[in-house]
């Protein structure tokens, strides 16, 4: 008999999996760290094979950034991975290379690794354990930056990874609306121990000290701030479905030949205020994403809009902007 508490993660990951589109027939990736989120989300997935009907495989990205201890985790997750028969393919970082132990270098190494065997395996889909305590961090982390609307919306259920423009492969995310406790509880009830990454701790890291220091500033004030900013997000991200249905009217007018190409006359009529909604619209139409376009981008392609003829911009993913008299 499954105890009530592990009923109701499983039901939780089973309604965040038909939110990723995930049901009979689909066959996915799970990046699996060893930690108790991806533990809970890969014994859960198991639990679930029958019921839901989709195949799993694994994969463990070994960054050797903390010596025995990586190598631990690594072994951890083919011990889990054996025992539950799932198969599982290991990925390491190459030391040798002039590689760097920032958070954005290992970040790319590992998903570039997950994308590339996701791929090989024919997945539609990498799941992570990403839960509504990582939400919170990321959108506490988008304020820090001064982000704007979309930022402050968090990681959606499913999305384009940002170095994977064209591929089949997503980013599926069906623990957002679990806690990290639930977790470590579920863990427990199957009798696994996961692994605890002690750089977790090293507060030198931006998310890190969110998590260690900011969060639990944060919840002096309110204990349950983790699903009020969860809730900020979710709430911004219906405004911004409003905004944008809006957005696609107003490109739909200033566009041309194709929506890459709009007319200038035409931006003068528009709202200033949605201006650069437009533009953005017209680059996700080339990039087909807008992952990776940060504020920056936005400011400097509003004011090139009505720039002198001639200038260009470049822009993520190889897109550059042009501006000729119309």
């Amino acid at each position: 008999m499954i105890a009530a508490n592990a009923e109701t993660f499983l039901r939780a990951l089973a309604e965040g999996l038909s939110e990723c589109g995930i049901g009979s027939g689909s066959h996915v990736l799970v990046a699996l760290s060893g930690g108790p989120d991806s533990t809970a989300l890969l014994l859960g997935l198991t639990a679930l094979f029958e019921r839901v009907g989709f195949t799993v495989e694994a994969a463990h990205f070994n960054h050797q950034t903390r010596g025995d201890e990586s190598d631990e985790d690594e072994r951890f997750c083919q011990r889990l991975c054996a025992a539950i028969s799932v198969p599982l393919h290991i990925g390491r970082l190459d030391r040798s290379s002039d590689s760097s132990d920032s958070e954005a270098s290992l970040r790319a190494a590992r998903y570039s690794f997950l994308l590339d065997k996701a791929s090989t395996i024919s997945a539609s889909g990498v799941i992570t354990a990403h839960t509504l305590d990582d939400q919170a961090e990321t959108v506490a982390l988008a304020i820090t930056r001064g982000s704007g609307l979309r930022g402050l919306t968090g990681m959606s259920r499913v999305s384009v990874p940002s170095d994977s423009v064209g591929s089949a492969v997503r980013l599926l995310r069906p623990l957002l609306g679990v806690r990290k406790s639930d977790t470590v509880a579920y863990c427990a009830e199957r009798g696994w121990s996961p692994r605890e990454d002690s750089s977790n701790r090293e507060v030198r890291y931006a998310r890190n000290r969110v998590r260690n220091v900011v969060i639990p500033e944060l919840e002096k004030i309110n204990p349950n701030v983790i699903e009020s900013i969860a809730r900020l997000a979710d709430n911004l991200r219906s405004d911004l479905a409003l905004i944008d249905g809006t957005v696609a009217r107003l490109h739909a007018k200033a566009a041309e030949s194709s929506p890459a190409t709009l007319s200038r006359s035409a931006l003068a009529e528009i709202p200033s205020e949605a201006l650069p909604h437009v533009l953005v619209a017209s680059f996700r139409s080339v990039a087909g994403t807008v992952e990776g376009l940060d504020q920056v981008h936005i400011s400097a392609m509003t004011s090139l809009a009505f720039g002198q003829s001639g200038r260009s911009l470049d822009l993520p993913y190889g897109v550059r902007m042009l501006v000729d008299h119309e």
